[in-house]
C-alpha cells in the first residue's frame, strides 16, 4: 500500500526501525536511533543545548532549569549530553524539573515554573526545547512576580518563528522543521530509487540567532 515510510519521535532502540530494517522496507526517520546505517534527518539537539548553556552563562547566569522531553526519546539523551558538556565547562548548576515534561500542557509547565520559584533560590536561567515550552515558562516567571532579563534569562529553540514577536525578547536558536520535511521526502525517494540507506543521513546544525 506504500513504497516507503516517514516517521518521527524516535527512541534509541526503536521497534519501528528494527521492523523496517528486517523487512528491507524503505523509510526515513526524523531522529536518530542506536541502529546503524538507516536513513534519517535529525537536528543536533546536543549542539543546541550546549550553545544555550554557554549563552546563559555569558549573560551572568549560574542556576539553570530545564524541562526535558520524556526519557524514552533519543533527542532527550542528546539534550542531556549538550547540557552536561555546557555545565561542565561553565560551572553552572542545573536542575531538571521533575513531574512534568515538554509533552505536558502549557498550564502544567507554567504551574511547575511558578512552584519552583516559590520554593526559594530560584533558577536564573531557563533552557527551553521548544516554542510552546518557552511561552509557558515565561508566563510562569512573570506570574511569579519575576522579570525576564533582570531576575532570569531564557534561551529557547524556535520552530515557528513566533519569537520575533514575543516581548520581552529572549535569545533564540532555530530548528527548520519545514526543511526537515523536505529533506526526509527527498531521502526517501532516493532510497526507493536504490541508493543505500547508510548514505542518506542528514544532521541539521542549529541556527544561532544571537
Amino acid at each position: 500500500m506504500a513504497d516507503g515510510v516517514i516517521f518521527s519521535r524516535t527512541s534509541p532502540d526503536d521497534e519501528r526501525v528494527r521492523l523496517l530494517i528486517d523487512a528491507g522496507f524503505p523509510f526515513v526517520s526524523h531522529g536518530r536511533t542506536d541502529f546503524p546505517g538507516h536513513a534519517y534527518v535529525d537536528y543536533d539537539n546536543a549542539a543546541f543545548a550546549y550553545a544555550g548553556v554557554k549563552r546563559l552563562h555569558a549573560k551572568g547566569r549560574r542556576r539553570l532549569s530545564v524541562i526535558l522531553p520524556e526519557e524514552g526519546y533519543t533527542f532527550t539523551h542528546h539534550l542531556r549530553e549538550g547540557i552536561a558538556r555546557g555545565v561542565a565547562e561553565t560551572g553552572m548548576s542545573v536542575e531538571f524539573v521533575s513531574g512534568t515534561n515538554i509533552e505536558d500542557g502549557a498550564e502544567a509547565i507554567r504551574a511547575a515554573t511558578m512552584t519552583r520559584i516559590a520554593k526559594g533560590t530560584p533558577p536564573d536561567a531557563y533552557l527551553c526545547a521548544g516554542d510552546s515550552v518557552a511561552l509557558a515558562v515565561m508566563a510562569g516567571i512573570t506570574d511569579a512576580g519575576q522579570t525576564i532579563g533582570t531576575d532570569a534569562d531564557v534561551v529557547t529553540k524556535q520552530m515557528s518563528g513566533i519569537f520575533s514577536l514575543v516581548r520581552p525578547r529572549v535569545d533564540v536558536i532555530n530548528e527548520d522543521i519545514t526543511l526537515a520535511g523536505l529533506q526526509m521526502a527527498q531521502l526517501l525517494l532516493r532510497q526507493i530509487q536504490g541508493e543505500p540507506a547508510e548514505t542518506l543521513q542528514i544532521l541539521q546544525a542549529p541556527e544561532i540567532l544571537f
